[in-house]
Parts: structure tokens; C-alpha cells; sequence
């Protein structure tokens, strides 16, 4: 339906036990242009996680991303919308989504907290 209209979209996906068909149908969208995107391996709390714990989630979900389409992946989707530790996390990934109900600025102030809006949000400007 996306590519129909000439829309590109980006999934961020928990990879941590995807079946081959699952991941035929991540690789098919990448291939249409679609980003790829992370939600870790397996959704923990990050921020409840052990730093080891956190390196797994958010550098082995990239890296399968990566293996399985042949792309960069350079997003991650925090997991319960909880923000862990910035520093481990801009090793991995060029910007990040939370959900803070906040509409996003061109160029949003922080890379690593991009506002997103969660099912249960209510819209604050940002402007």
C-alpha cells in the first residue's frame, strides 16, 4: 500500500527471534526503500538493564538488521519509551525515538530523545 502511493516508512523492529519469514518480509520492505529500524532484541527496560545488557539489545539488533538487509541501520526506538544511558546508546545509533508527545522541530536539539507521539500522548508544541 506504501509503495503504492510512493510513501517510504520506517519499522522498528524487535529482532531477537524472527522466524525466516519474518525476516523475508523485513528484507522486501528494505529492498523497497523502507528504513529498517531497532527496538532491540528482545524489549527490556534499557534502563533497567546492566550496561552489558544494554550493549547486547542495542549493538546485536543492529548488527542483525544490518546482516539481514544490507543496510545501515542508524535508528533505534527506546523500548517503553525509557531513556538509558546516552552515551552507550550514540555509539550505536545517529538518532533516537522516544515519546514524549512532543511534535519534532526540523531540526530537533536533541538526537538522541526525538519526540514521538505514544498511543496514550497528548500533543505538546514544541515551538
Amino acid at each position: 500500500m506504501l509503495d503504492a502511493k510512493r510513501f517510504k516508512a520506517t519499522s522498528f523492529c524487535i529482532v531477537g527471534n524472527l522466524t525466516p519469514t519474518q525476516w523475508s518480509t523485513i528484507q522486501n520492505c528494505a529492498a523497497h526503500g523502507h528504513e529498517v529500524s531497532s527496538h532491540t532484541l528482545s524489549y527490556p527496560d534499557l534502563t533497567k538493564s546492566s550496561q552489558s545488557q544494554l550493549i547486547d539489545e542495542e549493538l546485536n539488533s543492529k548488527n542483525l538488521i544490518q546482516s539481514h538487509t544490507g543496510h545501515n541501520c542508524v535508528s533505534l526506538a527506546y523500548p517503553y519509551c525509557t531513556v538509558p544511558s546516552e552515551s552507550t546508546t550514540s555509539q550505536y545509533y545517529t538518532f533516537v525515538r522516544s515519546c514524549n508527545g512532543s511534535l519534532v522541530s526540523s531540526s530537533p536539539s536533541d538526537m538522541l530523545a526525538i519526540g514521538a507521539l505514544g498511543p496514550d500522548s497528548t500533543v505538546v508544541s514544541t515551538a
